[in-house]
């Protein structure tokens, strides 16, 4: 996330050549920009960075961004108060599974079980991303039916202005922070939902086909 106050902190990029950057300079540049050059080549990487993970998500299914979409807009605040509920729940269950790892492998157990433990820790952070990214494609959705694309605008376009207007907002102090945490918690909120929704619908379905065979 870019904050306008790191513009007063110095790096190491400008005051060698371009033959002596290195990976670590660049990284102080992304995380650090001090000057509007270095803030514009840190925004854009921010973009292209979700932009290049609301492709992969589209990728793998429109027609589930356009439910979480729909759940999103018809119930904006129990789906918030849902993603809310997950994400606090998943923070625990994350801070657990890391510091159970840590002890066990101090412990003396094997350091594949720790390993295999860390590797499942990743899934909350993972989450965490694709639920902002999808967050950030239905913003993007939203702006542009505001401008008159249509009950169903192109999702790529949708994933772009989404990207650019967000990265905007995380300049923001404060504005950030809302916007960070209202994106995720709704379309956390929204996966969660549907997510059960689908689940209960295979119950049902099962159901009936289970009846039969017994008669």
């Amino acid at each position: 996330m870019l904050h306008p106050d790191t513009l007063t902190t110095p790096t190491t990029l400008r005051s060698h050549g371009p033959a002596a950057v290195t990976p670590s300079d660049l990284e102080n540049v992304v995380t650090n920009p001090a000057t509007p050059e270095e803030l514009a080549l840190a925004f854009g990487l921010y973009v292209l960075g979700t932009i290049a993970i609301g492709a992969v998500v589209l990728a793998v299914s429109q027609s589930s961004v356009r439910r979480l979409e729909t759940r999103i807009v018809e119930r904006p605040v129990p789906t918030g108060v849902i993603g809310i509920g997950v994400l606090v729940g998943g923070g625990v269950a994350f801070a657990v599974v890391t510091a159970t790892a840590s002890y066990l492998v101090a412990a003396g157990v094997p350091a594949s079980v720790g390993t295999g433990l860390e590797a499942l820790a990743l899934a909350f952070p993972i989450g965490l991303t694709v639920a902002n990214t999808v967050g950030v494609i239905v913003l993007g959705s939203r702006l542009l039916r505001r401008i008159g694309r249509g009950p169903k605008p192109n999702l790529w376009l949708a994933l772009a202005v989404g990207a650019i207007t967000v990265n905007v907002l995380y300049l923001l102090p404060v504005v950030n922070v809302v916007t960070v945490v209202g994106l995720v918690a709704v379309a956390t909120g929204a996966i969660a939902s549907q997510w059960w929704h689908d689940r209960r619908e295979s119950q049902s379905d099962s159901t009936p086909r289970e009846r039969s065979a017994d008669g």
